[in-house]
């Protein structure tokens, strides 16, 4: 028996009988169905209206709030008729059917509907985090992995998970960090609720790559599918960075922000009437290809729209990354001979721009730059991101680290997009290690952007020679 004044979870720790036997455990749970027949086979039916509706009412509970749960509670008519055995029966089998499946869907993946309405969670019961391995996503049959996902009535958690009736959603994510990677007090000042929330977060959003090309990139899926939330003036962007820098970035994508009072990029936990949620990464630093195709088109037709000029005639543009040591950051990958590099690729007959950690520009104007350019040269790092920028047939020249292994995160991305890619190896005698300064072979880089020059020559005339063929 129960008063109903315990929470589930107290009756458990309490250890009151039959709720302590089957507490989240599916076979203990059949048993306690079986216990509850055989009470009424043995000392026969419950007499009474007033020990039927509480017998009613434990089991319902028990079963929870299913569809299968049918069995309507005993009428003032029905006063002094017994609950007979079957009745008994088939609420204990559906309780502990349906037990059984709660716990399942603690422990499987579960696929919620696109356009799908779920109820929001009870007043004063939220879901809690525990710091254990994120459940590995199983797709059902057909499950479509570049569908926005909407939620209606939910919580949005500081990650960027998704919480419906009290129970986090066991979502297809693959980014970087975890989707439970919260405390359980965060959600107890939950902000809202609003009217719509575009949940695009991923971990190490601080981090320029991460935000731009995963974080960033996911809302050209909400564009595509959703794109009167993406027009709408009152969609909130949840990013976990909301920074002047993330705001001017959201901003370069098309998203209706601005930095400090009317900013729409959040962060925390909120109530959300709706929730759209787009495919994440494939895994940490692996944006999905057609997100970042969709985003690259985005940007090269933003800047033919504002007329962004094209160097005509004379040495073509290059773009040399310069990294800087990062205030209360460890030096990485920090190139001593750079003045060396600079007159290497000038030598080779490229005209050649500096993107200096130093003085970076607004996004615009840095986006600018690698959308002019015709060959960018960086040393593996952030910097590399803005390639999102350039125009079809730019030719990337990554210089790898020396330590560490091979990050192709920036392969990957140039990939991608269909750019041609250089990785040039950094051996003894030259050393770039991933934290740390170090000088690089500037003649290797001098010789890859020769090559690459004298490519874009042979196109040229291979274009020039095709249409005098054309015009005779």
């Amino acid at each position: 028996r129960s008063s109903g004044k315990q929470s589930q979870r107290s009756r458990c720790a309490n250890g009151c009988g039959l709720w302590n036997f089957c507490c989240g455990r599916p076979a203990h749970a059949a048993l306690a169905a079986l216990g509850v027949l055989l009470a009424v086979l043995t000392f026969g039916p419950f007499e009474g209206q007033a020990a039927q509706a509480s017998l009613h009412q434990a089991l319902v509970r028990l079963a929870g709030p299913s569809e299968a749960v049918v069995a309507p509670a005993p009428s003032a008519d029905a006063a002094g008729a017994a609950l007979n055995s079957t009745s008994v029966l088939s609420l204990t089998l559906v309780a502990a059917v349906h037990l059984n499946a709660s716990e399942r869907a603690d422990s499987a993946p579960t696929v919620p509907a696109a356009a799908r309405t779920v109820a929001a969670a009870p007043p004063g019961k939220v879901a809690t985090s525990r710091k254990v391995a994120p459940l590995k996503f199983v797709p059902p049959a057909g499950f479509d992995y570049e569908k926005v996902l909407i939620f209606h009535d939910v919580l949005v958690t500081p990650p960027g998970g998704i919480i419906s009736s009290g129970r986090n959603v066991n979502l297809p994510f693959g980014g970087c960090g975890t989707l439970r990677d919260y405390r359980p007090e965060a959600l107890k000042s939950c902000q809202g609720p609003v009217r719509v929330v575009v949940v695009l977060s991923q971990g190490q959003a601080e981090m320029f790559y991460h935000f731009f090309a995963e974080i960033l990139s996911r809302v050209m899926w909400v564009r595509a599918q959703y794109p009167e939330l993406v027009d709408s003036p009152s969609t909130l962007y949840h990013t976990t960075c909301t920074t002047e820098d993330c705001n001017q970035y959201a901003q370069l994508v098309g998203l209706k922000t601005r930095y400090g009072k009317s900013s729409h990029l959040v962060s925390g936990c909120w109530k959300a009437k709706l929730a759209a949620w787009p495919p994440s990464s494939t895994e940490c630093g692996f944006p999905r290809g057609a997100a970042l195709q969709k985003l690259n088109r985005f940007l090269y037709d933003s800047m033919r729209s504002a007329d962004t000029p094209l160097k005509t005639g004379g040495r073509p543009s290059a773009v040399l990354v310069r990294r800087i040591p990062q205030r209360d950051k460890k030096a990485a990958r920090i190139v001593l001979n750079h003045d060396e590099m600079l007159r290497a690729i000038g030598v080779a007959g490229w005209e050649v721009t500096v993107h200096d950690g130093a003085s970076l520009l607004d996004a615009h104007k840095q986006c600018a730059m690698f959308y002019q350019a015709d060959l960018v040269v960086a040393p593996h790092g952030a910097g590399l991101t803005n390639m999102l920028c350039c125009r079809p047939g730019t030719t990337v020249i990554e210089i790898k680290q020396s330590d560490g292994g091979f990050n192709k995160s920036f392969l990957n991305l140039a990939s991608e997009l269909g750019l041609p890619y250089i990785g040039l190896d950094t051996k003894e005698p030259f050393s770039l290690p991933f934290f740390g300064s170090g000088k690089v072979n500037a003649s290797a880089v001098g010789e890859a952007a020769a090559s690459v020059l004298n490519q874009m020559r042979e196109r040229k005339s291979e274009m020039l020679a095709g249409k005098a063929v054309a015009g005779r």
